[in-house]
């Protein structure tokens, strides 16, 4: 005959887990902080004319990007211009900061499992 062994509170830790599981999968509070860093770093190293790259330069989805339509020239270079990199250079400053804000929220979602 077999054992049974009943946990009290079983339900919650099951169903707290599997929250935080889908939290860990979007991870959208730690993408949008980090998304400002890089934003707000990216306009920083951006070259300034009119203002209106940098102005373009924004969250979207997933990603940060500038929009403007000679952003890419900007970053990359042209054959009679040096790249400015100012998209690599806002990735390579706030590197450390995207392992700061995704851990602080993994560590926020695991915070959020309760049981028994």
């Amino acid at each position: 005959m077999a054992d049974v062994v009943k946990v009290r509170g079983a339900d919650r830790v099951a169903a707290t887990m599997h929250a935080a599981a889908d939290d860990l999968r979007s991870m959208d509070a730690a993408t949008r902080d980090y998304q400002q860093l890089l934003t707000a770093a990216a306009r920083g190293f951006a070259p300034v004319r009119t203002g209106r790259l940098r102005a373009s330069i924004r969250p979207l989805a997933a990603a940060v990007a500038a929009t403007a339509p000679y952003a890419a020239p900007v970053e990359y270079g042209t054959a009679g211009r040096r790249p400015a990199r100012f998209m690599a250079r806002a990735v390579d400053r706030t590197e450390s900061d995207a392992d700061r804000v995704f851990t602080a929220g993994a560590d926020h979602i695991c915070d959020q499992i309760k049981g028994a």
